[in-house]
């Protein structure tokens, strides 16, 4: 197996910091990429993958007061996956923050539509990629977080894990719908595959309801992208574009499934400890998931506040 890693740390300011690593499985190539937007006294810069190499640029007019995160993991097995999860998170840096659900929602599903235009070849073998995306206010901590496919966005506090996506299967949009019960909705998220049905760029299958109500068993170069007003009350909070707040002594962690796939139970989780926010936490949750078996390319980024020192 081939390592090759791209890490950084960055301090937005006294207290607010990220942390992040893109790491090469035993593919040919680090099909992953992420984007940290990052604003400073000197004006804000962007970093990403470019060719699977580290690249940032300034960004103009970027707002002082906020920061973007996002993760990408192009399709693996599909000619262009590389190309497509790079381009995601280069079209990002083209969109200013975001300041509601609304905004975020209209953002994404912008993007996928020209992601598509571009990518498309046909039905089944086009490219695509996951998307996790979040801006945030570094003065209030509030922040908008958009998902797609099955990278995670996790909460980290006082050494806890709360994971607050789901991932887009098809019993996650069966459970939606009451299509299915509980008792099978967690059998389906113990089974070893996880079949996304979804992709930034792609399209969805089976998951696009008609006027009248029926949801056909077929492929649509649409995405499906629930808000909370779109789901029962009791499932409020798998909506897809969520609001989040940080504060001293929480994280919030953006990760493609190479880390998590090997360890559905999560053992990693209980490396963590109150100092997530560090480069040697998160190179110690990428070892675990190698340890538990991983062969993916891994792409970590944690941000959030840190403890006043």
């Amino acid at each position: 197996m081939t390592d090759t890693a791209m890490r950084c740390t960055i301090s937005l300011n006294r207290y607010f910091r990220s942390f992040f690593s893109s790491v090469k499985g035993s593919r040919n190539r680090n099909e992953d990429n992420y984007l940290i937007i990052s604003p400073s006294e000197d004006g804000a810069t962007a970093c990403w993958l470019d060719n699977e190499q580290s690249a940032s640029r300034k960004m103009e007019g970027w707002p002082s007061g906020f920061s973007r995160m996002a993760v990408a993991d192009g399709m693996g097995g599909h000619a262009g996956g590389r190309e497509i999860a790079q381009a995601a998170v280069e079209g990002l840096m083209d969109v200013p923050p975001v300041r509601s659900v609304d905004e975020m929602y209209e953002v994404v599903q912008k993007l996928h539509s020209q992601l598509y235009e571009r990518f498309a070849t046909n039905d089944e073998l086009s490219p695509g990629t996951t998307l996790l995306v979040a801006d945030q206010r570094l003065d209030s901590g509030l922040g908008i977080l958009a998902h797609i496919g099955d990278s995670r966005a996790y909460e980290l506090a006082n050494g806890q894990v709360k994971q607050l996506t789901h991932d887009h299967t098809y019993e996650e949009f069966d459970w939606r719908e009451g299509d299915i019960s509980r008792q099978e909705y967690e059998k389906g998220l113990q089974r070893s595959a996880n079949d996304v049905v979804q992709a930034l760029g792609h399209g969805s299958f089976g998951l696009i309801r008609e006027k009248d109500g029926y949801r056909p068993n077929r492929f649509d170069r649409r995405i499906r992208l629930d808000l909370r007003q779109d789901l029962p009350p009791d499932l409020a909070k798998h909506a897809d574009v969520m609001q989040f707040r940080l504060c001293r002594g929480k994280a919030l962690m953006l990760a493609t499934d190479g880390l998590w796939n090997p360890s559905r139970e999560g053992r990693w989780h209980g490396l963590l400890t109150n100092e997530f926010l560090s480069n040697e936490e998160v190179e110690k949750q990428i070892s675990k998931a190698r340890d538990d078996g991983s062969r993916d390319n891994i792409t970590v980024v944690v941000f959030g506040y840190g403890n006043e020192s």
